[in-house]
């Protein structure tokens, strides 16, 4: 990677968008769907970085990737929802990696102004999926 996640500190995120892996999902509940259900996660920032979290599944971990976003058509973009609506545009205070008995993250803590934080984290099983990378409420 070639930035620092702390470069990312002062801006704010734009957008949240995700790819999906081809699979019904329709067991996860429809407010928890664009969170949990298992796929690719893409958040464009206010000084125009583009990072990617991906699962992991040999080493337990999320792969972050710093692109340039040139093709998003695989991806939906869910920045509306009700999760977002309260992150979209609050400034990022500081940046986390989650670390459990593993050398390589498991997750990532982004802390916003007016405590809207929150994480993106590998499971290896959720309620709902196995191996999947999901964003949550921290």
């Amino acid at each position: 990677m070639d930035f620092s996640f702390k470069e990312l500190k002062g801006f704010s995120i734009q957008k949240c968008l995700r790819h999906f892996n081809n699979y019904d999902s329709s067991h996860i509940p429809a407010e928890l769907r664009e969170l949990e259900a298992d796929g690719t996660i893409l958040l464009l920032f206010s000084n125009e970085t583009s990072i990617i979290f991906r699962a992991n599944t040999e080493t337990f971990s999320i792969e972050i990737e710093n692109r340039n976003v040139l093709d998003v058509n695989d991806f939906t973009d869910i920045t509306k929802n009700k999760f977002w609506e309260h992150r979209i545009g609050k400034t990022i205070q500081d940046i986390e990696f989650l670390f459990g008995k593993l050398e390589q993250p498991y997750g990532i803590k982004f802390y916003l102004e007016n405590n809207c934080n929150f994480t993106i984290e590998y499971l290896s099983e959720s309620n709902y999926e196995f191996d999947a990378i999901i964003i949550r409420n921290a």
